[in-house]
């Protein structure tokens, strides 16, 4: 149906259209008080992304922006809706493209550039989230790639903050229709409309109940979704779109209650960003603070402008940070991601406030230069089709220079040849003294980045040649891993079990080619975020701790019926059990009656691995003729340093053989990513599958002495 049709079929006779209140005839004009709440909005949000801990609930600001930009749109629905009796909806969009678009596409070619040149290795993931970023479907994607357990150590893309607008525009793509729906049924029912704001407010109030309630849930089932997913967060948008709806009412507050409302909902917005942090479960239920206290200021702003919260929002510094609050949204984040890997660890706050400063410098030149030509331009006001057109236009052409970008990554590859080191070991006549010379080389002098580097780089994170590769990470019925996750000899007489979580898993190659050397029948119970002893950490979700219990306990009974001769098992170092539960004994405990379970059996426990420095993988792609800088110092390295041993004494106590691994990965000073033409690491914790290949014969040292015979129980940790 074109915009002409709805005129024609909604518009109101000239008596009815003067029989509207002067309110719903106007959007009321501009509001300093509003421009004052984006400038703390966006404040809230930079200072927080500085890493300024006080501030560590900044992130709230952008539900600030979502209830303002509720707000704000659906008033000049309204005052058009009910002036005009239509909705011209092309005209609307045209307004949105010329708003948001000029502004984010030098901001997405500034971050195709930057990755390319500063973070070659991420150049295909980064390109796909420019995709999103442009197409307003990031939200979507982040939803998804956050619950993918290997993108936990991940650096965050530098376009991630664009989730939001995506949030908004998609919340945007339905709200007019709705309007004009609501517009045509109250003007068939009723010519003046009179209709039209209840069933507005019917509608808002259900789908705010509805899309909270969703949020809630969420929020407690799959978090990721509850942060990101538009339906989610809609309810937020939506309470901005009642205060408007309310404007006319809020008008008429006294004075001394206009005061205490916006005193009120101030002081709950700045409570949230105090209190708030990342270990506050958000959204959730406490998001309410942050919404209601915003609309609490927006209402109580209506119609006046002469209470000292009005004053204050109307500050000169905060009507300029206002007005270039969305530049500096978008600018901020790329200038702390890009300025911070360029100046390594070394950066303090200071470092990154300094970023954020000039990153609204920028955002004020974009504002001056670019946002406000384009928005004002009357040649694209004119005509809805010439501005939608625009948007688009240059939308596309973002679009395909990160599908361009996404088809022709950088090589990341260094210069020369490394000494091919895949059967060193194997052939050395004492394994562990020749992974200590290894090491120790690769610890000593210069660590390029080699040309025949196994895996490359840019493929560092592939998982070819593990568990995850016959899907026993993702299906873990019983049925599914007997018959699908056997390796090795299945006729052998002897059986051995890989038990635990990624951490044991990432072992699976090395204890593979010690099982096909033994001729063992090698059976693998692994799940990511599930540790061993019947222990509930925190996990994201309490539904996910749940299904780890059942799975533990059903992996333990098959283990058992297997009756195997060893049961070889790991954890990470990363577990907390919550609350005063996570101490060195309570794992110990848990650990024994893990232990108990299995039954009569030898098990040997593979002690935590150390842990790499953040970021080493692109740090390694910048300084590829020297990798030394951006790897973990071996003194530093390993996790919970008393724990492993507490762990490795008590449990080599009750019969446990506890293994090292430490020595097979660091040198005397430096756990390299290098070793002879081998990457060690796939990212900060866990081993790459050619290296943990590369390590069976230390392991196999390990496990059986001599004679063939498995080793007894002993703690190699100290």
């Amino acid at each position: 149906m074109t915009t002409a049709s709805w005129t024609a079929r909604t518009s109101p006779s000239p008596e009815s259209r003067r029989s509207l209140p002067q309110s719903r005839r106007a959007n009321g004009g501009f509001r300093a008080d509003i421009e004052g709440l984006r400038a703390l909005a966006v404040l809230a949000v930079v200072v927080a992304h500085c890493g300024v801990s006080a501030a560590a609930g900044g992130y709230v600001g952008v539900d600030v922006f979502f209830v303002v930009s509720g707000y704000v749109i659906t008033r000049g629905i309204l005052a058009e809706a009910e002036s005009h009796g239509r909705l011209a909806v092309g005209a609307f969009y045209a307004r949105r493209a010329l708003r948001l678009i000029p502004a984010a596409v030098p901001v997405l070619l500034a971050v195709l550039v930057g990755t390319y040149l500063l973070q070659p290795l991420r150049v295909r993931e980064v390109a796909l989230d420019v995709a999103g970023s442009v197409g307003y479907f990031l939200n979507l994607r982040l939803a998804v790639t956050g619950t993918d357990y290997f993108a936990a150590d991940t650096p965050p893309s530098p376009v991630q903050h664009f989730w939001s607008l995506a949030v908004e525009e998609q919340f945007y793509l339905v709200w007019p229709w709705v309007v004009v729906g609501l517009l045509l049924w109250a003007y068939r029912r009723d010519r003046g409309g009179a209709r039209f704001r209840g069933c507005l407010v019917a509608t808002l109030c259900l789908g705010v109940a509805v899309s909270f309630a969703l949020g809630v849930y969420l929020t407690a089932h799959a978090p990721s979704w509850a942060y990101f997913a538009t339906p989610a967060r809609a309810w937020e948008l939506g309470v901005g779109a009642l205060v408007a709806v309310g404007d006319g009412r809020a008008r008429g507050l006294i004075g001394w209650l206009r005061v205490a409302l916006g005193s009120a909902g101030l002081a709950a917005v700045a409570a949230c960003v105090l209190l708030f942090d990342d270990r506050t479960p958000f959204p959730g239920v406490v998001a309410l603070v942050p919404v209601l206290g915003t609309a609490a200021v927006i209402a109580a702003g209506a119609g006046s402008s002469r209470q000292f919260l009005q004053r204050l929002l109307g500050l000169a510094p905060l009507q300029f940070i206002g007005r270039i609050s969305y530049g500096w949204y978008l600018w901020h984040w790329p200038f702390l991601l890009f300025g911070v890997a360029l100046i390594g660890e070394e950066a303090t706050v200071w470092h990154r406030c300094g970023l954020a400063g000039a990153a609204l410098a920028v955002a004020w030149l974009s504002y001056h230069l670019l946002e406000n030509p384009v928005r004002r331009s009357r040649r694209l006001r004119r005509r809805s089709a010439r501005g939608v057109a625009v948007g688009l236009g240059a939308s596309a052409v973002v679009a395909a220079l990160a599908v361009a970008t996404w088809a022709n990554p950088p090589r990341v590859i260094g210069g020369g040849s490394a000494k091919e080191v895949g059967a060193g070991l194997a052939a050395a006549d004492d394994p562990e003294r020749e992974i200590r010379r290894l090491l120790a080389t690769a610890d000593g002098g210069p660590a390029p980045v080699p040309a025949n580097l196994t895996p490359a780089l840019d493929s560092s994170t592939a998982v070819a040649g593990t568990v995850y590769d016959g899907e026993c990470q993702q299906s873990h019925t019983a049925a599914h891993i007997r018959a699908h996750c056997m390796y090795g000899d299945s006729a052998s007489a002897t059986t051995v079990v890989l038990f635990g979580d990624s951490h044991a898993a990432h072992w699976f190659p090395a204890l593979r080619r010690v099982a096909e050397e033994r001729r063992w029948r090698l059976s693998v119970w692994t799940l990511n975020e599930c540790p061993p002893p019947p222990v509930a950490p925190e996990l994201p979700t309490p539904q996910r701790g749940q299904a780890c219990q059942r799975w533990r306990a059903a992996a333990l009974k098959s283990i058992r019926e297997l009756r195997p001769a060893l049961v070889v098992t790991s954890m990470s170092a990363r577990y907390q059990s919550g609350g005063d539960d996570d101490t060195d004994r309570f794992w110990l405990d848990g650990w024994r009656q893990t232990v108990r379970a299995l039954g009569p059996t030898r098990v040997a426990m593979i002690s935590f691995v150390p842990f790499q420095r953040g970021g080493v993988l692109p740090c390694m792609a910048i300084y590829r003729k020297d990798t030394r800088r951006c790897v973990a110092q071996t003194d530093s390295a390993l996790p919970r340093p008393e724990r492993r041993r507490f762990l490795a004494a008590g449990l080599a106590e009750h019969g446990v053989q506890v293994i090292d691994p430490a020595p097979w990965i660091c040198g005397p000073r430096l756990c390299p990513m290098i070793v002879g033409n081998l990457l060690t690491y796939q990212d900060l914790t866990h081993l790459t599958p050619a290296y943990s290949a590369f390590l069976a014969p230390v392991l196999k040292a390990q496990l059986i002495d001599h004679d063939g015979h498995f080793r007894a129980a002993r703690s190699a940790v100290s």
